[in-house]
């Protein structure tokens, strides 16, 4: 099978939300490992988009911020996932999802998204792909090359400025350097910044830059909020009932790899069935003082993706395949965690607000992804709070 059997054959899976989409990937890794990625860190991005494309197709996210957000996060880069210029899945799953949306915009439209559009072209001018799809007409924009006087500009201008509304218009003529926001990390507000960088705020990308660096070199050297300090184990539900003295309560029995299962008490009677919870992956935070909510035994933490006004809370999953009891693990917290959390220090308290999901819905730690030997966890709720 060559490689436009099976770009339509992920045309047809994306389009379709009960299936997997991991049968095609690693297909068409047969067919080429550029297409697949062959660094890990490649890999793991591709995951990410993959997942996120899915997320389009099924239209859970804005199509308004997925476009500003995917338009911001190209303005540094040829492609969506490694570091060169290959296509890989990541970029076709994306192309194939936006394919619709990119054929219905207007010449004005296309303007503000100068980014998505010049990678689209490039996708679409690939042979396989352009085999399947027929070609959108993209109105390229113009492109003068900065004096030696405008080398140490850091902001976009345009020939037209901006409308009334503070968006894009007119042709880019000079070479940018303003902030490109992380896809894993940004929020709705972040994003929202981040377009007022690229219309002329006074913040500087420098600025901003040694800003972060400071703010998460000073967090890593206070050790209470550490997120190595916690213990995060992958378990799974075996037993649920409703807590006896309130509707709002569920008992879990919890396998988290241990000599014996842990009674854990939490929050979601009203928003799972008993049912929707059983054997189900969950992350256990374990290492909390055990105690008692209302009169019955808690001896840990289910952690859970909530929206903005909690209307609706689930369980942050592992991967299917990750080992029941594998501790959850944070690129660059190599601690050890602490054997029970001490709650006068409030670790707890000051972690949680950095806990979040991005948006594509994978769980984070100040845009860290909460690892497993299997990949990262995940809710189906993007740019949620966890806890």
């Amino acid at each position: 099978m060559g490689d436009k059997e099976l770009l339509n054959a992920l045309k047809e899976r994306l389009l379709t939300p009960t299936t997997d989409l991991s049968f095609d990937v690693s297909a068409i890794s047969l067919v080429g490992q550029s297409l697949i990625g062959v660094a890990p860190e490649t890999r793991s991005e591709i995951t990410q988009w993959v997942s996120f494309a899915r997320t389009l197709a099924s239209s859970k996210v804005s199509i308004d911020l997925m476009l500003v957000t995917v338009n911001l996060y190209l303005q540094s880069r040829s492609v969506l996932a490694g570091k060169g210029t290959n296509i890989t899945v990541a970029d076709i799953a994306i192309f194939i999802s936006l394919w619709d949306l990119v054929a219905a915009l207007s010449a004005t439209e296309q303007a503000q998204l100068p980014n998505l559009l010049r990678w689209f072209d490039y996708v679409q001018h690939n042979n396989e792909v352009h085999q399947v799809y027929k070609e959108i007409p993209i109105k390229k924009p113009d492109f003068r090359p900065p004096n030696a006087a405008c080398l140490g500009v850091s902001a976009i201008k345009t020939s037209a400025g901006t409308d009334s509304n503070g968006a894009l218009k007119g042709n880019v003529d000079v070479n940018s350097t303003a902030r490109v926001p992380d896809i894993q990390s940004e929020t709705a507000g972040e994003i929202e910044n981040a377009e007022k960088t690229v219309n002329g705020s006074k913040a500087t990308p420098k600025k901003q830059a040694k800003e972060s660096k400071e703010k998460a070199q000073a967090q890593k050297k206070d050790v209470d909020c550490s997120i190595s300090v916690l213990d995060i184990r992958v378990g799974i539900i075996q037993k649920v009932w409703k807590h006896p003295g309130a509707d709002g309560l569920y008992v879990e029995e919890i396998d988290v790899g241990e000599s014996n299962v842990r009674q854990v008490v939490s929050g979601l009677a009203k928003y799972l069935k008993e049912d929707q919870l059983m054997k189900k992956k969950v992350l256990v935070l374990t290492n909390v003082k055990p105690g008692k909510v209302r009169d019955v035994l808690s001896s840990g933490l289910v952690l859970c993706a909530s929206n903005k006004d909690h209307s609706v809370c689930e369980p942050v999953a592992p991967p299917e395949d990750a080992p029941i009891g594998e501790r959850i693990k944070f690129e660059g917290y190599e601690g050890n965690p602490e054997e029970v959390l001490n709650p006068k220090k409030k670790q707890l308290e000051k972690i949680l607000p950095d806990l979040r999901t991005d948006a594509l819905g994978i769980a984070t730690f100040q845009g860290i992804p909460f690892m497993t030997s299997k990949g990262s966890c995940q809710s189906t709720i993007s740019n949620a709070s966890i806890k």
